[in-house]
């Protein structure tokens, strides 16, 4: 089973395998939903980019939803967020989200946060600044591989927001990101481009797989799936 979210929906719609009508929606009445992604356990996290009540302007948080349920059970937030963005959960259930936390000249200043075990106590802040914040993903290491759309990067941190020293130049500024079960394939949604990119990472070696595609934000591996 596979999400995803729109937000003229206002919400994330989810979609057995193989199927291409929506089996339910979970309806979000607080903002614009970003991002989506399921831990281990199956509670669903919506990022909202900003609330209604700012006219979409800033104040995004993010909606908590139990497995098999439409309405939240509870809200994700950080003091000093402009807007939300991307999302990820790792293995033992921790969610990082990735935030613009000011107005820049080139751009939004943004930053990581993480949710222990998907809670709001124990919100921490990691130490990483980067110029506008794009999709994050585990990788097998126990590690997180980050976007930074405007630096053109994809740079591997630990889970304490330290560079490991691994990093790669992507064709253009990415906004999605997948990483394959096997940890050498990442790809990328090229939103400017139209299209998504392939690379071995840290390698940097690049492949076209979707070419002509419209806009695309996001993108995802199948579970099953070891490469392309």
């Amino acid at each position: 089973m596979v999400s995803a979210f729109l937000q003229h929906y206002r919400g994330a719609t989810e979609f057995a395998r193989g199927a291409t009508r929506a089996s339910k929606t979970l309806r979000d009445k607080a903002g614009y939903p970003w991002d989506v992604t399921i831990c281990p356990n199956g509670t669903v996290y919506v990022s909202n980019a900003a609330s209604f009540a700012t006219g979409g302007i800033k104040g995004g948080d993010i909606q908590v939803y139990a497995s098999g349920k439409t309405k939240p059970m509870d809200t994700l937030s950080y003091p000093g967020e402009l807007r939300n963005g991307y999302l990820t959960c790792d293995a033992a259930g921790n969610v990082f989200s990735t935030f613009f936390k000011s107005n820049h000249a080139h751009g939004y200043l943004g930053g990581v946060v993480e949710y222990p075990h998907g809670k709001q106590s124990g919100a921490t802040l990691l130490p990483i600044t980067i110029t506008q914040p794009g999709g994050i993903k585990p990788d097998n290491a126990g590690n997180l591989l980050l976007v930074d759309q405007l630096g053109k990067t994809v740079c591997e941190y630990t889970e304490a927001g330290v560079q490991t020293g691994k990093c790669m130049a992507t064709p253009d500024s990415w906004d999605g990101l997948a990483v394959s079960q096997n940890n050498t394939v990442v790809l990328g949604a090229d939103f400017y481009n139209d299209r998504g990119n392939s690379l071995q990472f840290p390698s940097g070696m690049s492949s076209v797989f979707y070419p002509g595609a419209t806009n695309p934000e996001g993108v995802a591996f199948d579970p099953g799936q070891n490469g392309i």
